[in-house]
């Protein structure tokens, strides 16, 4: 199943770069240019596109302090590597990204409460592909608690494709240092496809240490490989915390 699910998302991927931030529908709204994507960069994930953030998200200042703080390297099975501005991942704020003809519905569903970071690493390793993320938006776990409330369940059109999506809150865990943490789990597959049991597509881990905002996103590696843990996730925000407490 996922390696057709891969299929589909290269030929979305490539129109997703051609095309223009959409809201809840393609004539709605227009979205900011932040998260990672797959399945037209589905709901809080699924693995490609990327789109670089506005110059006016964050001064160079900030971002080149913030990078001495983040987290690279081995840690939890992957290797993270600090990537460019216009690598981050688009859909961090929204479902799609950039996606020109995607709809959802309810349609608050669309945006995720989280915010463009900063600083990422990201790596693809064999445990899942993961990316880390800091930013000043200490905000943002709060939204993002509220849209996993508001929106356990689903349903739209990704390139005209039908899709369900469901996003789990999941137990909180206790990590020294770091406050307001929530931790999401997202499954997505579409309609005449089997649903995955208990291996979410995307699992995000967000938290606040101080007036820095900490993201972890894991999800399946292409080659099918494992499904994205919670485990792993919070194994890497942990050693996060534990550099920017260090």
């Amino acid at each position: 199943m996922r390696r057709r699910i891969y299929a589909v998302t290269i030929a979305l991927l490539t129109a997703l770069a051609l095309g223009s931030c959409s809201g809840a529908s393609s004539t709605d709204q227009q979205t900011p240019s932040p998260h990672q994507g797959s399945h037209a960069s589905q709901a809080t994930g699924g693995p490609g596109a990327v789109a670089s953030p506005s110059s006016t998200d964050v001064s160079s200042s900030s971002g080149s302090a913030l990078s001495n703080k983040l987290l690279t390297g081995p840690i939890a099975g992957v290797d993270l590597q600090e990537i460019d501005r216009n690598m981050f991942p688009h859909d961090i704020g929204t479902v799609f990204g950039h996606c020109g003809d995607c709809e959802i519905d309810p349609p608050e569903c669309l945006t995720t409460g989280l915010s463009s970071p900063e600083v990422a690493s990201q790596t693809d390793g064999a445990t899942a592909t993961a990316t880390v993320m800091l930013g000043s938006a200490t905000s943002s776990p709060g939204k993002h608690r509220e849209y996993a409330q508001k929106c356990p369940s689903a349903s739209g059109t990704a390139s005209s494709v039908p899709f369900t999506l469901n996003v789990e809150l999941l137990p909180e865990p206790d990590i020294a240092g770091v406050s307001d943490i929530v931790v999401t789990a997202s499954t997505w597959h579409y309609d005449g496809e089997t649903p995955p049991e208990n291996e979410p597509w995307l699992v995000v881990v967000s938290g606040n240490v101080g007036d820095i905002n900490v993201v972890v996103r894991t999800r399946p590696t292409p080659d099918d490989q494992g499904s994205p843990s919670a485990d792993v996730a919070t194994e890497i925000f942990k050693a996060q915390v534990e550099k920017l407490n260090g």
